[in-house]
């Protein structure tokens, strides 16, 4: 009898032994869940985090891009050397440096304002009646004096109009290539440097019309033609098949590529 006591006992305890085995383990299985789903929350935190920081570096990146102030055409011209008073110049190896625009334009291939020799603000008309300087034997080279320089009086510095001999200097001394740049016709001079300028064919203005836009161009000096009347100044002229130093009257409204 109390053998069969004891084996009911025995047993009886060995069941709550596996019982309370089976138990441990389910709690066991249920912390390690519970460790693992704070672990997936923390890859969110860090996403979050990664997204605010890209949206950072988007802003900034905006940022750059609107500081940039007009270097049109210092970016479209591998050739700029240098700024004066704002404006872009190239050295392509001679005396003077050119500048990359002429007067009143803003790239390399606007044509810009046209003047009358001798004078430092356009006009609506090119006639012989309004000219300031036609017939004027008193005045010589001007160039660097801004009450006759178009160069000087509108941007100022040390920008100023070539002389005839810089003129010559700079079809004696650099490659011509006749081409296209952005639709417009004109010359691609090259220095011995390898640097370039571009001169657009702006054609020229008499009275009230304009002429040989796209086909030639006239470029003043500050140079007078001395001899005989009075009437004329030294220019360069081009067309797609030529280019040197000629005179044109006085009163005829030409463009200005300034040097330094």
């Amino acid at each position: 009898m109390k053998k069969e006591v004891i084996n009911i006992l025995r047993s009886r305890l060995c069941s709550l032994v596996v019982m309370c085995m089976l138990g441990l383990c389910m709690l066991f299985a249920i912390s390690s869940c519970s460790d693992d789903d704070d672990d997936e929350t923390e890859p969110t935190s860090s996403i979050s985090g990664s997204n605010s920081s890209n949206s950072g570096s988007d802003s900034s990146g905006e940022g750059t891009d609107s500081g940039g102030d007009g270097s049109s055409i210092g970016s479209n011209n591998s050739s700029v050397s240098g700024y004066e008073k704002g404006h872009a110049f190239v050295n392509l190896g001679l005396s003077a440096k050119w500048a990359a625009c002429n007067i009143g334009a803003s790239s390399p291939e606007g044509y810009g304002n046209y003047y009358a020799w001798g004078e430092t603000s356009t006009k609506s008309t090119y006639p012989l009646a309004i000219s300031d300087t036609y017939g004027d034997s008193n005045i010589t080279d001007f160039s660097g004096n801004d009450i006759y320089d178009a160069a000087t009086a509108n941007w100022g510095g040390s920008w100023r109009m070539p002389t005839n001999e810089e003129m010559q200097e700079l079809i004696d001394d650099c490659t011509w290539t006749w081409t296209t740049r952005n639709g417009i016709n004109g010359y691609l001079v090259t220095g011995t440097n390898g640097n370039s300028i571009f001169l657009p064919a702006a054609g020229y203005r008499y009275e009230s019309s304009l002429f040989s836009t796209g086909s030639g161009s006239r470029y003043w000096t500050s140079t007078p033609r001395s001899k005989g009347t009075y009437e004329h100044a030294y220019s360069l002229e081009f067309d797609s098949g030529d280019y040197n130093v000629g005179v044109n009257m006085r009163f005829y409204g030409l463009t200005v590529r300034p040097v330094i």
